[in-house]
């Protein structure tokens, strides 16, 4: 899976909000998603949680026009990809308009 999510801002401000919104998610979903977590190196980060007993992992990488939100789908939920990428670009561009 990967979403790209064209942004205008400058790089950092669009870095620390897609930083936000995994802390967002955090609090919004917390119920949903056990063991969700995030490391950042500079502009990248690499994230892992699971959701419902399945596990999910990828990166987000923040470049001066775009958030890249790139995930493996765990095989039981291939069928749901689509849905998967559209609630993470509604995610994404939430956060950069905040």
């Amino acid at each position: 899976m990967e979403v790209k999510v064209n942004h205008k801002l400058a790089q950092q401000e669009a870095y620390q909000k897609a930083q936000r919104m995994m802390s967002e998610l955090k609090a919004e979903y917390g119920d949903q998603v056990q063991n969700l977590k995030e490391e950042w190196d500079g502009k990248n980060g690499k994230y892992s949680c699971n959701f419902k007993g399945m596990k999910f992992s990828g990166t987000i990488e923040v470049t001066d026009s775009n958030v890249i939100v790139k995930g493996k789908v765990p095989f039981f939920a291939l069928p749901f990809t689509g849905m998967i990428e559209d609630a993470v670009r509604k995610n994404v561009e939430k956060a950069l308009r905040k």
